[in-house]
């Protein structure tokens, strides 16, 4: 048996935080109900609008930036398995978790400079409103790919420890970047869920 991953569930906790103190329904598959558009892109204090745009892109930037960590952790499990069986299940892991967090770090690149655009916006005198909703919606989506990519992580990091336990002549280096991969999904998923938190603040202003 895989071990069990533990994102799923800190979404999840994170997920039902955020609906009993902004009053919005959200799941784990990406629908929202309750977001208010209206409240989302009212500015009643342009200071506090600009400082919480400010906070929501820089959360972005940092999970941006531990998503890409990531990625570039598990380019490296894809190079060195390019050389094993394709058959094999780390190859077939390998495969499908490259793949996902390819994706995933392209989508907050773009997040990223949607999160940047809000911010330049909201500081500008008088601020330019900005689409905080949509902002939210899209790093609530992005939070969701990303819970996936590290589903699949962990997945691969586990098959490749197993693999290791059985099979001495599994390299070391593949060991190794497995164990630094581990370490930088978790820092995503806690960056991540920061963005979301301050994302949703930005959005939905609790009265």
């Amino acid at each position: 048996m895989p071990a069990k991953s533990p994102y799923l569930s800190q979404l999840l906790n994170v997920l039902s935080k955020i609906e009993q103190h902004f009053n919005v329904k959200l799941s784990a598959t990406g629908r929202i109900t309750g977001l208010s558009a209206k409240n989302g892109n009212k500015v009643t204090d342009p200071k506090t609008t600009a400082t919480q745009a400010a906070l929501v892109a820089q959360a972005i930037s940092q999970a941006t930036n531990t998503v890409i960590k990531l990625a570039g952790d598990l380019g490296s499990i894809n190079s060195m398995v390019q050389s094993q069986d394709q058959e094999s299940v780390i190859a077939r892991l390998n495969k499908t978790s490259f793949k996902s967090i390819s994706a995933t770090a392209t989508a907050m690149e773009k997040l990223n400079l949607l999160s940047l655009n809000t911010s330049s916006k909201a500081a500008q005198l008088p601020p330019n409103l900005p689409d905080s909703v949509g902002l939210f919606k899209k790093t609530y989506n992005a939070a969701i790919a990303l819970n996936k990519s590290l589903e699949s992580a962990n997945l691969l990091g586990d098959a490749i420890m197993k693999a290791k336990a059985k099979n001495p002549l599994i390299p070391d280096d593949l060991v190794t970047t497995a164990t630094t991969m581990i370490s930088a999904a978790a820092a995503a998923q806690t960056a991540m869920l920061a963005a979301l938190n301050v994302a949703i603040a930005l959005a939905q202003p609790v009265t």
